[in-house]
């Protein structure tokens, strides 16, 4: 077992060389390492037909996804348990300085305790229990022990009942295309083989759940994950005339204060709470500087959700829409009241036509102007 450890640890320092960061011809070179390392396996020399490489359809970047299937002999079952990963990264702007250390995580420890850090950090880089770099984490150290684990298995066929298939994906920090059109070959080799799936292991990696928190924590079934957003269309005015317009990035920002880590969007099923939305992306829609406020705006979240319908998410969402837009006017009465009394100034009462679409609503309003 020494043996296998060490080996996971090196296979890591491996992957996590080289940069596969979302987006890039990195997601292809990582792929096809892992690809080499699995076609070195005796008994995939043996079975090369069972390490399948799926390209990504009409992918710029040829992406692949990589499966590897070893089939069990001790007696021969349907039942069979998925490794599942994913291979790319998030970027490495948040490095600064140390960006150029992003892929070596021995150098990049060697800088980072040359720096200040805080007590904890550092008492955890001088452990030796943590290994540093992009996607050392997540996933790439996961990936590796499912691939030191698959050799194993793949050694001890005669004792081993069921199937083992892993599945690497890319484009998981994005749209996750990766797993999306490798359902096509989980299924094709579902008939072919004859396979039962029974379990998915993913071992991305766990966080602590509160400061302090030494609980290691392994996560049962599943969570859907949402990502809705707002497109938010105003009325742009001069700075000069500000009380003359209704500003599209303001509603957005007031929209990410109402929707944000607020626990009413919770999913409650069987006991059991999903996390509340965080905001993902704020910002207006201009493309350079004048001034003029805004006149179009997004803003988007990340949403999990275990068992709630999307009728039912849809309609809170618009509802809160509908809130915050009439929470900002009342608010801009009130402080345009307040600068008519300090500037001395006449003024009356500002009215918006305000109206909150879903995508479906605005569709058919707008396919039934077009028949008209």
């Amino acid at each position: 077992m020494t043996h296998m450890a060490e080996e996971m640890k090196k296979l890591t320092e491996q992957l996590v060389s080289i940069g596969s960061v979302n987006g890039t011809f990195g997601e292809k070179e990582v792929a096809l390492f892992i690809e080499g390392y699995l076609r070195e396996i005796p008994y995939f020399k043996e079975h090369p037909q069972q390490v399948i490489i799926q390209p990504l359809e009409k992918d710029t970047l040829n992406r692949r996804n990589v499966f590897a299937l070893v089939k069990g002999e001790k007696n021969h079952t349907e039942e069979t348990i998925i490794f599942h990963g994913h291979m790319d990264t998030v970027g490495i702007e948040d490095y600064g300085g140390l960006k150029a250390y992003a892929w070596n995580p021995k150098e990049l420890k060697e800088k980072m305790l040359a720096m200040e850090l805080p007590e904890e950090v550092r008492r955890d880089l001088e452990s030796d229990d943590w290994m540093c770099g992009r996607g050392a984490c997540d996933m790439k150290s996961g990936v590796a022990v499912f691939m030191v684990l698959l050799k194993y298995f793949s050694k001890h066929v005669e004792e081993l009942s069921g199937n083992i298939l892993l599945s690497v994906n890319p484009v998981e920090e994005n749209l996750h295309t990766g797993i999306i059109e490798g359902r096509k070959v989980l299924e094709e080799l579902q008939e072919k083989e004859n396979l039962h799936y029974i379990l998915a292991i993913n071992n991305d990696y766990t966080c602590p759940l509160y400061e302090g928190d030494t609980n290691h924590y392994l996560y049962t079934g599943a969570v859907g994950k949402l990502l809705p957003g707002f497109y938010v269309q105003g009325k742009e005015t001069h700075v000069g005339q500000c009380f003359e317009g209704f500003d599209a990035s303001v509603a957005a920002a007031k929209l990410a204060e109402r929707i944000s880590l607020n626990t009413e969007f919770c999913d409650v099923y069987e006991g059991e709470s999903t996390l509340p939305p965080s905001v993902l992306k704020l910002k207006d829609l201009k493309d350079f500087y004048n001034v003029q406020t805004a006149f179009s705006a997004l803003v988007y979240f990340n949403y999990f959700v275990h068992n709630a319908s999307m009728e039912s998410i849809v309609a809170k969402l618009k509802q809160a829409g509908e809130e915050v837009f009439a929470e900002m006017e009342n608010s801009m009465n009130e402080q345009y009241t307040k600068y008519c009394k300090i500037s001395k100034t006449a003024g009356k009462e500002l009215h918006y036509h305000k109206k909150v679409y879903t995508y479906e609503e605005l569709y058919q309003a707008v396919t039934e102007k077009s028949q008209k």
